[in-house]
This record gives C-alpha cells, sequence and structure tokens, in this order.
C-alpha cells in the first residue's frame, strides 16, 4: 500500500501544506526540526497516556495523522513529492532511481509530471479528438509516362513534383461530456473537399447497465434521419443493433438494420466469431479472430489466464521481442464483391510494436496488405502498403494522444508488382536497421541502469529489508530442517534450492535465496502458494527487483527424483508435478 493511500482522503480540501501544518513547521524546516516537532507532539498526544474514553479517542486520531505527516516529511524523496504534486504525488508508484536524482533534477522531473497531470485534467473536461486525413496524388513520381526521356533528369525530377497533387482533405474534430456517470454527450464537426460537404451532429450515450448501452446519432443543423444504436456485452457474447430512422419506415420500405453478433468459440481458448448482417443493402460478413499470448522469458508457456497487461507492459528483456500476442484471422464477406480474406500478425508488448500481413481473394483479383504500427501512451504510428487491381497505395497515420493524422498516398493506379515489391522491402529495411542499430543499444543501456540502480537501492535505504528477510529465513532453519528431515524419511518432497527474483540472460540476476522460507511451508509431501496475491508478505521473502516481473527457479526431489521447475510470479506454486521431473 501506498503512503498515499493511507492518507485521509478528506485531507485533499486542507490545502496543499496541510502535512506541514500537522507538525506545525515552515515549509523550509530542516530534518531535526521536523524530527523534534514529532517527537513532542508524538509524547503529547499518545493514546496511552490519555485516560479520559473521548480524550482517547481523539488522541488517537491526532497521533496517526501525525505519524502519517512525519513519515512523507522525514524521506527528502516523499516530502520533494509532495512539496510540488502534494497528496496525489504520494499515491503514485515512483521508479527507484529517482531517489537517486540530485534536488534540481527531480524537482524539475515532478513539475513535469505535475504539467502532465494538469494537462490531462482538462482534456478530460471534454476529452477532445481530432482526426485530419490528407490523400495524396502520387502517381507522376512512379509513371513511365510522366516525363520525356530526353529530358534531363532534374528537368524530369521537376516535372514529377509538380505534378503531385491533393486528392482530398478530411477534417474531423469532436468533443466528449460526461454528463452523469452513465450518460456522455458529445458534438461532431467534418469536413471533406471532393466532394465538398460539410456535417455538424450530436451523440447521446446512454449506459443502461455494465452490458447494455444505448446510443442516438443525429445532425444537429437538421434534426432528422438520427442513427441509433444498441450495444450489448458479457463475458463471452456481443450483440450490436443500428439502423436509421428515416421517412421510408413509414412507407412501408425495409430498415436499413445492421446487425452484429459477436461470441467466444471455446471456453479454454481466446477465438472470438462474428457475423455482421446488413439488412438494408444487403450485405454478410462472417470472420473469426484467434489471438495467442506468448512469453520466451520462460522455458514453458504462461497459461493464457494468467497473462495480464501489467506483466506484459514490463519493459525489462533487451530484445523486447519476448513477450507480446500471435493472431490470425480469416472472414467471409457476401456482398456486390463477394471475397475471402485473411489476416495473421504478431504483438510485442515490450516495444508496443506490430506487425501484420494479409490478403484478399474476389471476383476482381487478389489484393494483398503489409502494415506495422509503433505505439505508446501518447504517440502512435501506423504504416501499411496497400496492392491490388485498383493500384498501390502507401498510408502513414500519426497520432498524439486523441489527435490523428492521416496521410494516404496513391502511388499507382493499376497493380504494379515492382513497385509493390520495393515499397514493401525498403521500410522494412529501415525498421531492421532501426531496431538493430537504435532500439536493442537503448534497450541494453536501459535495462543495466535499471539493474545498477536497483542494486544501489537494496544497499541503500533498502538494506534494511534484506536483512529483515535474511533475518526470517534464519528463524525458520530449525522447523525447514525438521520437515526436510520428516520429507527424507518418507521419501516426500525436499527443496534442494530456490532463487526468487529477476534472471538476467547476460548473468546480471537479481535474486533473493528463498530455498528455507519454501521447506518452511511443505506440508506431507506438498507445497502450494497461491498465484492470485503476491509472495512478497510470505516469511523469508522480499523484493529484489521492484517493477519487473519475477520468476521463482527451483530445484526439489521427490521420491529420489530430480525436479525443476521456473514458476512466473503470477502463477500458483503447486508441488509436486510430474512434468517437473528432470532424468
Amino acid at each position: 500500500m501506498s503512503i498515499g493511500d493511507d492518507l485521509n482522503a478528506n485531507d485533499a480540501s486542507k490545502g496543499p501544506d496541510y502535512l506541514y501544518s500537522v507538525l506545525n513547521v515552515p515549509k523550509w524546516a530542516t530534518q531535526a526540526e521536523i524530527k523534534e516537532r514529532h517527537r513532542t507532539l508524538s509524547l503529547i498526544f499518545h493514546p496511552d497516556k490519555q485516560h479520559d474514553e473521548k480524550a482517547q479517542d481523539v488522541a488517537s486520531r491526532k497521533f496517526l495523522e501525525i505519524q502519517k505527516a512525519y513519515e512523507v516529511l522525514s524521506d527528502p524523496f516523499t516530502r520533494e513529492v509532495y512539496n510540488v504534486l502534494g497528496e496525489e504525488g504520494l499515491s503514485l508508484k515512483w521508479p527507484p532511481y529517482l531517489r537517486d536524482k540530485d534536488t534540481e533534477e527531480l524537482r524539475s522531473i515532478l513539475k513535469q509530471t505535475k504539467y502532465e497531470q494538469k494537462q490531462q485534467k482538462l482534456e478530460n473536461l471534454i476529452r477532445p479528438k481530432g482526426q485530419f486525413t490528407c490523400s495524396l496524388d502520387a502517381i507522376s513520381l512512379f509513371s513511365s509516362d510522366a516525363t520525356l526521356p530526353e529530358d534531363p533528369w532534374h528537368v524530369r525530377c521537376r516535372d514529377r513534383l509538380n505534378d503531385l497533387r491533393i486528392a482530398g482533405v478530411f477534417l474531423r474534430h469532436s468533443i466528449h461530456k460526461e454528463i452523469t456517470s452513465q450518460t456522455t454527450i458529445s458534438a461532431n464537426a467534418s469536413v471533406q473537399t471532393r466532394p465538398t460537404s460539410a456535417s455538424f451532429t450530436g451523440t447521446v450515450r446512454h449506459q443502461f447497465s455494465p452490458r447494455l448501452t444505448f446510443e442516438a446519432t443525429s445532425p444537429l443543423l437538421r434534426l432528422r434521419s438520427p442513427r441509433i444504436r444498441g450495444i450489448y456485452k458479457d463475458g463471452e457474447n456481443a450483440v450490436t443493433v443500428s439502423t436509421v430512422l428515416t421517412p421510408a419506415w413509414f412507407l412501408g420500405s425495409p430498415p436499413p438494420v445492421n446487425v452484429t453478433l459477436g461470441r467466444r468459440l471455446f471456453p479454454d481458448s481466446m477465438a472470438e466469431g462474428s457475423i455482421a448482417l446488413n439488412l438494408g443493402s444487403p450485405a454478410l460478413n462472417i470472420s473469426v479472430f484467434s489471438p495467442t499470448p506468448f512469453d520466451n522469458t520462460l522455458d514453458s508457456q504462461i497459461p493464457p489466464q494468467y497473462m495480464d497487461e501489467e506483466s506484459s507492459s514490463q519493459v525489462m528483456s533487451i530484445s523486447g521481442l519476448s513477450r507480446g500476442v500471435r493472431y490470425w484471422s480469416a472472414g467471409l464477406v457476401l456482398d456486390g464483391n463477394p471475397r475471402l480474406k485473411g489476416e495473421c500478425g504478431v504483438r510485442f508488448a515490450e516495444l508496443g510494436m506490430q506487425l501484420k500481413g494479409g490478403v484478399e481473394c474476389g471476383f476482381h483479383g487478389p489484393a494483398w496488405f503489409l502494415g506495422g504500427n509503433w505505439s505508446s501512451e501518447t504517440v502512435e504510428i501506423d504504416s501499411t502498403l496497400n496492392a491490388g487491381p485498383q493500384g498501390v497505395m502507401y498510408k502513414l497515420d500519426l497520432g498524439y494522444i486523441e489527435q490523428r493524422f492521416s496521410f494516404p498516398i496513391i502511388l499507382s493506379a493499376e497493380y504494379d508488382a515492382t513497385l509493390a515489391l520495393w515499397c514493401a522491402v525498403i521500410p522494412s529495411l529501415a525498421g531492421l536497421l532501426s531496431y538493430h542499430f537504435v532500439v536493442k543499444p537503448k534497450r541494453r543501456a536501459q535495462r543495466l541502469s535499471y539493474i545498477r540502480a536497483t542494486r544501489q537501492a537494496l544497499r541503500g535505504e533498502h538494506s534494511s529489508l534484506l536483512r529483515d528477510t535474511e533475518v526470517s529465513s534464519a528463524l525458520l532453519k530449525d522447523i525447514a530442517k525438521k520437515h526436510m528431515d520428516a520429507e527424507a524419511s518418507v521419501g516426500g518432497l525436499i527443496i534442494q534450492d530456490a532463487l526468487y527474483g529477476l534472471f538476467d540472460v547476460d548473468g546480471d540476476d537479481l535474486v533473493i535465496d528463498v530455498t528455507v522460507a519454501l521447506q518452511a511451508l511443505v506440508h506431507h509431501s506438498q507445497l502450494y502458494v497461491p498465484g492470485d496475491q503476491t509472495k512478497l508478505g510470505i516469511q523469508g521473502f522480499c523484493d529484489p527487483a521492484p517493477f519487473a516481473p519475477k520468476i521463482l527457479r527451483i530445484r526439489y526431489q521427490f521420491r529420489g527424483f530430480g525436479h525443476y521447475a521456473e514458476i512466473p510470479d503470477s502463477v500458483p506454486i503447486v508441488l509436486p508435478q510430474a512434468d517437473h521431473r528432470v532424468d
């Protein structure tokens, strides 16, 4: 639990310097003054010194408040966090390396965090979203008929560049306002050229329950033909029904209803299937999507039910390719141009990068695409190459928070295999070179910096934690030996060696020995530790690598045979198991 979680929720309304007023010291007070004032007040308000029951109750609350204020202000790091960010900053998880920063550098980082938090609060009031699309016609760059062969090269280049033109522009902006916890309204404005048009619409979204949501969208300048949509979602199914209320409804014409059904296909799989049916202009779309999480940092796969976003987002491996999701999808579209389509790809969670490719076969001929995506918390870059009977097009999408910029570039009006090949090879080669010479060295340096900072922290203010762990292990030695002797007499479960922490492929490990702690937990030749709770509360355990995914490497003997297992931190420890046996 963080310090901020322990503070009174009402303290936020008592001013930014409330903790200083609790100890009755100024913001520039020295550590010695804070310590002396804490000692004086603790003696006055100690509950054991009160004899009246009412006074004891008040003194207990004040005493707890004094202890909390001293806990924050006696630590130079948390004091600086409180000075800049207030109590909200105390509830955040800060990387250990920040404690090694000097005061000015730390203050600069905290002020930047405060500015970003303020901007985020302002944006959350209306949640603005924008999209700008500029389509470019670049056929002249690659067409053999665009210039005369006898012209000098610089004239040909000039003519090709002069023939570039903007094929169309689209601009949309929207704002969203939360009226209640269940109801949100939004306003959307868009304008485009070729053909020129503009629209201004409003949307009301109401969530009746966690499963059922209703939306209504209508033009605001002319209140007619509103589009309504209902969405139902539970853990296994999803149903969406949408239609447009037009005057034709009352004249007997069939309504333009769209229905989409989605369902998880198997209980033990993440595969999903969907069927989309358009009753207005008849069309049917059937698709299957199947993702598979993977984690190559371990010898054994992590079961999908134990894969979570937090563990997958830790940037710890040097390659950045160790954790992620592989997926494939297949579909059938029945409309004016029936076609089969398929797609496969992989997303690397550590890098925030996705690679994808797909094919589509219809009456007009085959088409294919290749793409890549990189995203962080605020920035997103998406690059896609499409090639087919209708030509070759390259699309670049840039996103910053909720603002998106899209640039479709038409390279050819007909299929050109050579052009498509070069447009696929050159960006792919640039990406591989960037990964090898920029990304991997940077990640290696970040990992080394993290390990050094963590080791320094463990030797510094966290050294007492290690000492407590060693003392706990020493206290458990007798009971561990007793259990080991009892297990040895019946050929039961004997823990030979157990290490817990972060194991680096280059040999820079951050681990602790938990052999004694685990042997003390063995009971009737069995060992069980739940996986849905932290192991740090177990006597003899501590966190040797904060903010990093940890594993347990354990060697044990059962019925005279050697066993070995590597168990992620989020997976239960269940020993013995037949698949752990090593011959």
